[in-house]
């Protein structure tokens, strides 16, 4: 099960998570397979895939892995079934379609055991476009790490650390009770919010650790599950901050303004999204509470819901450019 094993280093658990991507999940598992870290399990959970996924890892790769097949449940699921699974004393995510650089274990773990006040440490993320490795690129949130408790930073900022950039100690994944299973979309985000509110504390250190994968031609089905992607990543949102803000409410150390307003915001996109889509009532109740919880711009933001409960879609999205602009501050007031 372990890519080598040895008993002086600490063990490190690979939990890789895939649907319907076998196309590109060989990549992940080789990537993992070849850290130069001496000590690694890696884990395979198949979130329901019908495409052939289980009968491609289990002929190509063996016992070199431990793979698992469950019910379709969402990347939450996914990725706490995975950490059930795990043995090791850190843990690594890595989506399938995303690959990690050949010594990020190693260099993380020797950070991690020289500093044992730290719950986890990432470096940075590189881009590039399907299977071209000649050319790749900053991804625009390194510009955004930092180090120390990232809890406010997060909530200012949102989410900048990718599921696969840290490398975390399992006792403070275990200690937030891991990934939350409910969560489709936005697992990595409520994750790393949770970790960053118990009190962890993360290192930046500037070096490329992880490739993340932009998929040049969508077919028209793929484009489809994108923009209901992005949809639920919305919805996981609006859940984590509702779940924060009750979590947070009676907690007098915490500026719950913050936690406040990305509720409201996100909660008013999530509004406008399905309300493009046709579903009024429940846009109707997201731009609602993304109103009750920020006020900024409320005059637009009414104006928006009123109109949203009464005109078709056609007609509200040229009424928001209209009142939008009306509601502009011109460039040259003061």
């Amino acid at each position: 099960m372990l890519v080598t094993a040895s008993t002086d280093y600490p063990l490190v658990s690979i939990i890789i998570i895939s649907y319907n991507d076998h196309k590109y999940l060989g990549e992940a598992i080789e990537s993992a397979l070849a850290q130069t870290y001496p000590n690694c399990e890696v884990i395979v959970v198949d979130d329901g895939s019908t495409d052939g996924t289980r009968e491609f890892v289990t002929g190509r790769f063996g016992d070199r892995l431990q793979y698992c097949w469950k019910e379709n449940g969402g990347q939450g699921s996914a990725r706490s079934l995975g950490l059930k699974m795990a043995s090791g004393e850190y843990i690594q995510n890595l989506d399938s379609d995303d690959l990690l650089l050949p010594d990020k274990i190693k260099n993380q773990v020797n950070y991690l055991e020289a500093h044992p006040n730290v719950a986890f440490v990432y470096g940075r993320t590189l881009c590039f476009f399907d299977d071209d490795l000649s050319r790749t690129w900053e991804h625009p949130n390194n510009v955004r790490a930092c180090s120390g408790n990232l809890f406010k930073a997060i909530l200012q900022n949102g989410n900048f650390i990718n599921v696969g950039q840290p490398l975390t100690r399992r006792y403070w994944v275990d200690r937030i009770a891991g990934f939350d299973p409910l969560i489709r979309d936005a697992d990595d985000y409520d994750f790393i919010l949770r970790l960053a509110y118990a009190g962890a504390i993360g290192r930046f250190l500037d070096e490329a650790v992880y490739l993340y994968r932009h998929r040049h031609n969508l077919s028209d089905l793929s484009q489809m599950s994108a923009r209901h992607s992005a949809v639920g990543q919305m919805r996981g949102e609006v859940y984590l901050f509702e779940k924060m803000y009750s979590i947070m409410l009676h907690d007098a150390h915490i500026d719950l303004d913050l936690v406040k307003c990305k509720l409201g915001d996100v909660s008013f996109q999530l509004g406008q999204t399905l309300f493009g889509q046709g579903d009024r009532k429940k846009a109707l109740r997201h731009m609602y509470q993304g109103l009750c919880f920020n006020r900024d711009r409320w005059a637009y933001k009414l104006v928006v819901l009123i109109a949203a409960a009464f005109l078709p879609g056609p007609q509200l999205r040229e009424l928001k450019l209209h009142v939008k602009a009306a509601f502009q501050k011109p460039k040259d007031a003061t």
